[in-house]
């Protein structure tokens, strides 16, 4: 993308802040639950992470709430990596290499809803990917 001084907000803010941070996490006593809160995310029909979950709408756990630089989206967007999940804001919460048999990032954390009984979709799509070379495409999500 040829932004040699790209920065996050949370090393400081700067001219080319691409990610913005407001960490909901208030300081803890040790052993303390952490504060986390759940947020609609949209996903972009024939995305490769809509393809994984099932559905393109769901519900994500967030810690922290790290935001990408809307400024930046169609740059971001020209040099491939593409936006293919927003919350109710329209602000990016998941981004793919469409290219790449599985690169997603996610700003929530798929861990949080996941266990042995019932894993997360995208972290068996990335176990598929890892032992048969593409991931195996969900026909209904297991959360909301």
């Amino acid at each position: 993308m040829g932004i040699a001084d790209a920065d996050s907000e949370e090393h400081g803010s700067g001219p080319r802040t691409l990610m913005v941070t407001a960490c909901s996490l208030p300081q803890r006593e040790p052993g303390a639950a952490y504060v986390d809160r759940m947020e609609a995310v949209q996903l972009k029909h024939g995305s490769h992470a809509a393809k994984i979950f099932g559905r393109e709408a769901l519900t994500e756990e967030y810690l922290c709430n790290y935001e990408f630089n809307r400024q930046y989206q169609e740059q971001v967007d020209a040099a491939g990596l593409k936006v293919v999940g927003v919350d109710e804001r329209g602000v990016g919460r998941v981004v793919e290499l469409p290219e790449h048999r599985f690169f997603i990032a996610t700003l929530f954390l798929p861990q949080l809803r996941s266990s042995d009984a019932r894993p997360h979709p995208y972290l068996v799509g990335f176990l598929e990917v890892a032992s048969h070379g593409k991931p195996k495409v969900t026909s209904t999500a297991r959360n909301g």
